[in-house]
């Protein structure tokens, strides 16, 4: 069965360094808002945008949510939120639609509660946000830090 594999802003980091691995011995499904900027490269990778998302699930037997407005953008508390909390529940609510099973990446901010930046409230946002889906098998990975390796 596929693993559909979430990326969002054009395969970050994390989407680069788990993205060729994933795709060793996994027909993997690759999302984004920009499918033609992500099949540039992973042209080994089948892509896809966010628009048919449940057809995409079926026959999947995870997602992987690596989406995310990271904390060195700057951005506003409602554009954290909009990726970090609204975007990552509906991803969940789509894999509970789906009845694939959902791996949400979150940031140890979501652990800090002294940490009161607009990055790590919705951080903390989104993991309550996926929480409050029902009945979906939901995994978190909390995320201390990536290196990039070569």
């Amino acid at each position: 069965m596929p693993c559909a594999l979430s990326l969002q802003g054009r395969a970050g980091l994390w989407g680069k360094c788990w993205c060729p691995n994933c795709a060793r011995g996994a027909d993997v499904m690759l999302l984004s808002r920009t499918p033609e900027a992500l099949q540039a490269k992973f042209p080994e990778c089948a892509v896809s945008d966010y628009a048919n998302l449940s057809q995409v699930l079926q026959g999947s037997d995870l997602l992987l949510n690596l989406a995310v407005v990271n904390s060195d953008a700057g951005a506003s508390l409602s554009a954290y939120q909009s990726v970090n909390v609204e975007f990552a529940a509906t991803l969940a609510q789509a894999a509970q639609d789906a009845g694939v099973r959902f791996v949400n990446v979150r940031s140890t901010h979501a652990l800090e509660a002294a940490n009161r930046s607009a990055y790590a409230q919705s951080k903390r946002d989104g993991v309550a946000a996926v929480d409050a889906v029902g009945g979906i098998s939901c995994i978190s990975i909390c995320q201390r830090f990536m290196a990039r390796h070569s």
